[in-house]
């Protein structure tokens, strides 16, 4: 049923180190029988590979290691992802204990953004081995303590699949740098990467062109992928100055005014000016029209336009 219906499986693992996928004796099914199945025997009327995308920091090394219960799934992590587990354990293994460490990626994942994982005490990465004949390294932890080169993860491409095993968790992964740490923003970049990059040949009719990658509304770190605009000051003002803020998903020229309920215009902020994107900016009013004189008492409006965005909020003005 699984080769009939899907062409990608994708699944994140976590940190269960005390095994993942089946079989187990009365507990659970064939699974890795399932995902050989899967990858190996394409139907009769579909001639395109399948893909298989396993993310998790103890996956490996716990799918590598004999299961009395299981029968041992010693062999199904090379038979399927073409690679095997290394070490259990990075930050051991490397002896590199910096709590969060650049996670750089490799063609075909992308050769410009560097992320980033957590590699504390409690973090259990997983090292993959890398001379298996076909594979490919799509990402390395740092390479120090004398142990190195390391594999943070492993591509395998045949005529019937295309793997990815990833041996970090996902959870913690964020943008490069140990000054950042764990953000949904480089969860979600790697993923679009992974996903169009690895497995984007598996739906020829795909050509995926995103337009903007969400984030967390709590996280707050995804505002470089979206248009915005918004108060940072008080609504009313009743001193003192209203603080515009706005972003753009892309460079454009941008307009910024006040108007009355009217429809008046009042005031210029900004006036075909480019504003790079990716990047928050601020402007201030002072509560004053362009010929300087102070505003009545009342309702404005402020307004932004781009070439593809247009915002507009109120604001009650109650300076004397």
């Amino acid at each position: 049923m699984v080769r009939t219906f899907y062409r990608l499986l994708l699944v994140h693992s976590g940190d269960l180190n005390s095994g993942v996928w089946g079989p187990y004796v009365d507990r659970s099914d064939n699974d890795w029988s399932i995902a050989q199945d899967f990858i190996s025997n394409p139907q009769p009327s579909n001639t395109q590979p399948r893909g298989i995308f396993v993310q998790g920091n103890g996956f490996a090394e716990s799918e590598s290691g004999s299961d009395p219960s299981s029968g041992g799934h010693d062999t199904f992590i090379l038979n399927v992802f073409n690679t095997d587990i290394r070490n259990g354990n990075y930050v051991t293994y490397s002896t590199n204990h910096t709590p969060y460490v650049d996670l750089t990626p490799l063609a075909p994942i992308s050769t410009t953004q560097v992320y980033g994982v957590s590699n504390s005490c409690l973090s259990t990465d997983d090292v993959l081995t890398e001379t298996q004949p076909g594979a490919r390294v799509t990402s390395r932890y740092p390479n120090v303590g004398g142990n190195g080169p390391y594999a943070a993860g492993i591509r395998d491409s045949t005529a019937t699949k295309i793997t990815v095993l990833d041996a970090f968790d996902p959870g913690t992964l964020g943008i490069a740098g140990a000054q950042n740490g764990p953000g949904s923003v480089g969860r979600m970049d790697y993923m679009l990467r992974a996903l169009a990059n690895c497995f984007g040949g598996l739906c020829p009719t795909w050509t995926p062109q995103p337009v903007a990658v969400g984030d967390s509304p709590i996280a707050g770190s995804g505002a470089k992928y979206v248009n915005f605009m918004g108060l940072r000051s008080a609504n009313p003002m009743r001193s003192g100055q209203a603080i515009i803020e706005f972003g753009l998903a892309k460079t454009e020229p941008v307009e910024v005014k006040i108007y009355d309920v009217s429809g008046r215009l009042m005031r210029t902020l900004v006036n075909h000016r480019v504003y790079p994107a990716g990047q928050s900016y601020r402007l201030v009013w002072d509560g004053t029209n362009d010929a300087g004189q102070s505003v009545a008492r009342g309702v404005y409006f402020y307004q932004l336009r781009t070439p593809t965005f247009a915002s507009q909020r109120k604001l009650a003005v109650l300076k004397d």
